[in-house]
């Protein structure tokens, strides 16, 4: 039988491991690359926004720069607009300002592509017309 203290140990990993996930690999496996998104959690359409992406190197932590494109992508995956395309600094941080186009009001996923990163980022996001 599993003890209760070892439930709450599981689930705090799922919820860190998840986190990492979300960060775009701060324990990454294989690419030398690590990312970090930040973006807001909801968006207003016909508004303004920004989102940041941070890149290091995933060994050294130091800073890389990094070409990148961020997009807002449906439920399904495709592409719903094309925000920001652009690089992170030497100092690792890329700023990206948009105007939020006039999508309809839902749930999106707001997706940071990276060079050398070997995946994209992905943070959920919700998009209000009010």
């Amino acid at each position: 039988m599993i003890r209760p203290t070892e439930i709450l140990r599981l689930r705090f990993l799922v919820h860190v491991l998840g986190f990492l996930t979300l960060v775009g690999g701060a324990l990454p496996l294989a690419a030398d690359d690590a990312a970090i998104l930040t973006a807001p959690k909801k968006l207003y359409a016909g508004g303004k926004s920004s989102a940041a992406v941070t890149t290091f190197d995933a060994i050294t932590r130091e800073p890389v720069a990094r070409p990148f494109v961020m997009e807002i992508v449906d439920s399904d995956g495709s592409v719903a607009a094309a925000l920001h395309s652009g690089a992170t600094g030497p100092a690792g941080h890329g700023f990206a300002s948009f105007d939020v186009p006039a999508l309809p009001s839902g749930s999106y996923k707001l997706r940071a592509s990276v060079t050398a990163l070997g995946e994209t980022l992905e943070a959920p996001i919700e998009i209000s017309r009010s």
